[in-house]
């Protein structure tokens, strides 16, 4: 029989080698942390949509969106404030 090099809870594997990293460790190494996560979008959701700005909290995009619009152009202009997930995606579902 040929002796194996494993150590207890994963430390190592057979060949001696640390295991390679888990998926979630992977993914949360080459998708840093969005420290502005709030933006502001003008005609959200069409082929127009452009980003105003983007902020690190909520209630300072919602400041800014009371600065800068009135109530009438936040529906003729599309403005909204959404959220940018760590991997880019722009959502409405926070």
């Amino acid at each position: 029989m040929s002796e194996t090099n494993t150590q207890t809870y994963g430390t190592t594997n057979n060949a001696g080698f640390p295991p390679a990293p888990s998926k979630a460790r992977q993914q949360a190494s080459s998708n840093p942390h969005n420290p502005n996560p709030w933006v502001i979008v003008e005609q959200a959701g069409t082929d127009d949509e452009s980003i105003r700005d983007d902020f690190p909290t909520f209630a300072k995009a919602n400041k800014a969106l009371a600065d800068w619009y009135y109530a009438d152009e936040l529906e003729s202009l599309g403005v909204q404030i959404m959220r940018r997930l760590d991997d880019g995606t722009l959502t409405t579902e926070f």
